[in-house]
């Protein structure tokens, strides 16, 4: 069993942002279901496995479901749909855009947060709104 990376460590901290310290310890112990004195005395796999956790909670948060739903919804009023099944976003052009200097946020989709998916929705509200203009 490796230790914690430094990417895997920076990223734990991230999650625990605004806690102190005993806080951030007592949530690890709690689930890990032993003592944790350090997050660095953490293992690669333990790492691994709460970051997993993590992202899993954050997929179901049901504001960000939503909001992820309405940049689908979006995707679909700007044509950005697959031209053998109208009914599925074209994901590789949503990605394109969402990691190109036109996008206000440079992530992919599973990867932000509820105000970065805001920005989102308002850019791609804008592109709409121009696409009808321009009609």
């Amino acid at each position: 069993m490796g230790t914690i990376t430094k990417q895997q460590l920076i990223a734990v901290q991230t999650h625990f942002k605004g806690l102190d310290r005993e806080t951030r310890l007592d949530r690890l112990s709690a689930f890990f279901s032993r003592d944790v004195s350090s997050a660095s005395s953490l293992s690669f796999t333990e790492a691994q496995e709460f970051l997993r956790a993590v992202q899993n909670q954050k997929l179901q948060d049901p504001k960000r479901k939503r909001q992820v739903r309405n940049v689908l919804s979006k995707c679909h009023e700007l044509g950005w749909v697959l031209e053998e099944d109208p009914t599925k976003v074209d994901f590789p052009r949503l990605e394109n855009w969402l990691l190109s200097f036109r996008s206000p946020v440079r992530k992919k989709l599973n990867h932000m947060e509820p105000p970065e998916l805001s920005k989102i929705i308002n850019a791609l509200s804008a592109q709409i709104k121009k696409k009808y203009e321009r009609s």
